[in-house]
């Protein structure tokens, strides 16, 4: 798949101004590769080329943060470059590559001292009102989780 052209992989499916974007986007991204410059984080995409603006995708806020603040330093590195002459202004937005599975984060555990404290303040509270409802209940989850844990 590699290998193949933009407009061998979407045949007659897409306009021929839409495969012809493609294969523009598609150089850029080449020729940015082979004359790496140094301001360039590896993560980054070409996105499109319109009216003098390079828009560049970075797959993280970091990457972005990095490339706008050497923005002027990366349009200088790359005016050499094949494709990039009319380029003066670099527009830079983050697309993250993939979602990253992040595990539920876990509550806080009280020690038992804690849990007990909790307990007696929620006595100490008057019944039925909403605050003694939450740090009883708060109180239980916090004893639940230091015994199962």
């Amino acid at each position: 798949m590699y290998g193949r052209s933009v407009s061998d992989i979407l045949g007659d499916v897409v306009h021929p101004a839409v495969g012809a974007r493609g294969q523009t986007i598609a150089h850029l991204e080449n020729q940015l590769k082979r004359n790496r410059p140094a301001s360039l984080p590896p993560d980054v995409q070409v996105a499109w080329l319109r009216a003098g603006t390079l828009g560049l995708l970075a797959t993280s806020g970091a990457s972005a943060a990095r490339l706008r603040f050497d923005s002027r330093r990366l349009l200088n590195e790359i005016a050499h470059i094949e494709g990039f002459a009319s380029v003066r202004h670099i527009k830079v937005l983050v697309r993250p590559s993939q979602r990253v599975h992040r595990p539920a984060l876990e509550g806080a555990r009280l020690s038992p001292k804690a849990a007990e404290q909790l307990g007696e303040f929620a006595a100490a509270l008057p019944e039925g009102t909403a605050l003694r409802t939450v740090v009883e209940k708060l109180s239980r989850r916090s004893g639940a989780r230091r015994r199962s844990g």
